[in-house]
């Protein structure tokens, strides 16, 4: 049975603003996305597992099925994550094995210092190592194991990075790198979304400061962390104390540049501003985490293509951050977007042998066609975010409440709630898809609801109405003008294959994929109208979250 073909969904009100969706979902037995990632979780568990320290190899040779050595701290955050989403989706097999490896972790502590290291046998620390492990478990504790063991690990590994901090609230990604200014993204973003979810397991307000400050900085555009016109995420930023400024370039050392984005640097700020509404109920934090993520898909995601990043680089930290907004913000166009991505992962991601993308050359890609490839060496880490994806949005699908969430089109940028109380008109980041950011002659690039999204540089396009009932945008998606990314220029954009994966919804679904050109239609109508959506941050953005905040003054 295809996956998504017990989905039965149909409207019950269709309003502006106003989107009411009702339904069920079968369950395991007529889950594709749950049966696959179980059985990758299961082959990981039988041919990457070592007894001996319950911890997992780096990689395996599949001619032979021998191990490598025990992997390296960054594959164990992601395999954690995917053991949580295993206990959760099916407690009674994979919350003892969590248990387990997560208790085992301890043994990459560090012989000299508070914190863990790269490697089992004390091998070099990571400041963006300690972070990820902060992140992962903290999410572990919320949602699966809240116990003192567990709290324990949490808290050595997140003030690792957090101490520190210098006096811009720059986290440099390892030790040598100290003293020279560096904002790096990996070791401060996950750093501040384990704070902000530490906030709601402890309600200690230090929690929040830390959060809330840091995003604060992260959004700042005189920082140049976040680019102005693309909305993403460079991989860092250097302060320069001789004049006060921010670049992408170390002073002392131009060939030094963390410019250049990959989809796990601006998926965890978006949780953080997930988190932060949730906190807070401040409008917004929701409207940037939307912003964002519109964003992220107009650079990553073509529909039935699928994701055009590398797993460990984006591939499951954008299905989280796509369900996680999607628990405040049921627009049905993040989940839409997740299940198609895993689809294409599914139909064109595995290789001659049943993996899934790995490593950061050719086959490594989401988008990618693997199907003619067979590895003669399979690592964990990408294995373990294939995992993740699936279960993570199996997880929905067998939630009646995610799936069957009511979407009110929110206040959003598009406009305000009436004095009589009803919603505003959907904005571009809600039912509608994402404004083209060089404008395009003032017409929305996107199809709506996991349609086409253009680039900055893109042509607004038409909307074609595809097979089962998926628009697809006639224009091309363009670059967004954020230059070569300096790690994997060729991963920026989805390229590759075309999956089925609109062909094969539901004939039901394809009321869903409708809701995307009602809200491009309705935003195009506002626009004429005269309506203005929310205007981009200026450059003081910190001072702005710091002025009505609900924490303590810096």
């Amino acid at each position: 049975m295809r996956r998504r073909l017990s989905v039965q969904t149909a409207f019950s009100t269709v309003a502006v603003g106003a989107l009411v969706l009702s339904g069920s979902i079968a369950h395991a037995a007529g889950n594709e996305h749950l049966a696959r990632g179980e059985e990758l979780l299961d082959r990981l568990d039988s041919k990457f597992y070592d007894s001996t320290t319950k911890l997992y190899v780096e990689s395996i040779d599949p001619t032979d099925g021998s191990k490598s050595a025990i992997s390296y701290l960054w594959p164990a955050t992601h395999m954690l994550r995917a053991l949580e989403w295993g206990a959760i989706v099916d407690p009674k097999k994979y919350t003892a094995r969590l248990r387990d490896y997560a208790n085992a972790i301890p043994q990459y502590r560090a012989k000299s210092v508070a914190a863990y290291a790269s490697s089992i046998h004390d091998g070099g620390r990571y400041y963006d190592d300690n972070a990820l492990l902060a992140s992962a478990l903290t999410e572990i504790y919320q949602r699966v194991l809240p116990e003192p063991a567990i709290m324990s690990t949490i808290l050595t590994a997140y003030h690792y990075p957090l101490y520190k901090r210098d006096a811009t609230w720059g986290v440099p990604q390892r030790d040598s790198q100290e003293n020279k200014g560096l904002l790096f993204s990996m070791a401060s973003v996950p750093t501040a979304l384990a704070a902000s979810r530490l906030l709601e397991i402890t309600g200690t307000r230090d929690y929040a400061y830390v959060a809330e400050h840091w995003f604060g900085i992260f959004n700042d555009l005189d920082v140049k962390f976040k680019d102005s016109k693309s909305h993403l995420f460079n991989q860092g930023s250097f302060y320069h104390d001789s004049d006060s400024t921010w670049s992408l370039r170390n002073q002392a050392d131009s060939t030094w540049s963390v410019a250049g984005y990959r989809a796990y640097q601006t998926a965890p700020v978006i949780q953080l501003a997930v988190n932060l509404y949730k906190e807070s109920k401040q409008q917004r934090f929701l409207d940037d985490a939307r912003d964002m993520a519109d964003h992220v898909l107009g650079r990553w995601y073509k529909p039935g293509v699928g994701f055009g990043e590398i797993s460990f680089w984006g591939g499951n930290d954008t299905i989280d951050m796509l369900l996680d907004l999607h628990e405040v913000d049921p627009n049905p166009k993040w989940l839409a977007a997740a299940q198609d991505i895993v689809d294409c992962l599914i139909d064109h991601g595995r290789d001659t042998l049943g993996y899934y993308p790995m490593g950061t050359g050719t086959g490594s890609n989401w988008a990618g066609d693997r199907t003619a490839i067979t590895p003669t060496s399979i690592q964990l880490m990408g294995q373990a975010a294939a995992v993740n994806a699936l279960l993570r949005v199996a997880q929905c699908e067998l939630n009646d409440k995610c799936v069957n969430a009511v979407f009110d089109g929110g206040a959003g940028g598009g406009g305000t709630a009436g004095a009589g109380g009803s919603a505003g008109a959907p904005s571009a980041a809600g039912n509608g898809g994402a404004p083209a950011s060089a404008g395009s002659s003032g017409e929305l690039s996107g199809a709506g609801l996991a349609g086409e999204y253009a680039g900055s540089a893109g042509s607004a396009g038409t909307l074609a109405l595809g097979g089962g009932g998926a628009f697809a945008a006639a224009g091309s998606s363009g670059d967004d003008g954020a230059g070569s990314n300096p790690q994997d220029p060729s991963a920026n954009t989805p390229q590759g294959c075309t999956c089925s994966g609109a062909g094969r919804a539901p004939s039901g679904h394809a009321a869903l994929w409708l809701v995307g050109a009602v809200g491009l239609l309705v935003e195009r109508r506002r626009r004429q109208r005269g309506a203005r959506t929310r205007p981009i941050h200026g450059v003081h953005v910190a001072a702005r979250y710091r002025s009505d905040s609900l924490l303590r003054p810096l």
